[in-house]
């Protein structure tokens, strides 16, 4: 019932809702990945080519 009153009556229809979400937070999390990187090294870092390394510590405000 509530598929229906949402206008999703297809499991097909569902099924590629599903996806197109996973996707979407897929790429976002990407994105804040990449930036959380680049803010933490300073370097511009792409989320889309291979594994992301451990980030070294955070540079010292001080000197």
């Amino acid at each position: 019932m509530f598929l229906r009153q949402c206008g999703l009556d297809h499991s097909a229809e569902i099924v590629d809702e599903m996806i197109d979400a996973v996707t979407e937070l897929t790429g976002t999390v990407s994105l804040l990945i990449a930036l959380n990187v680049s803010l933490q090294t300073g370097e511009d870092n792409d989320a889309g080519h291979g594994l992301l390394e451990e980030p070294g510590p955070f540079p010292n405000q001080d000197s």
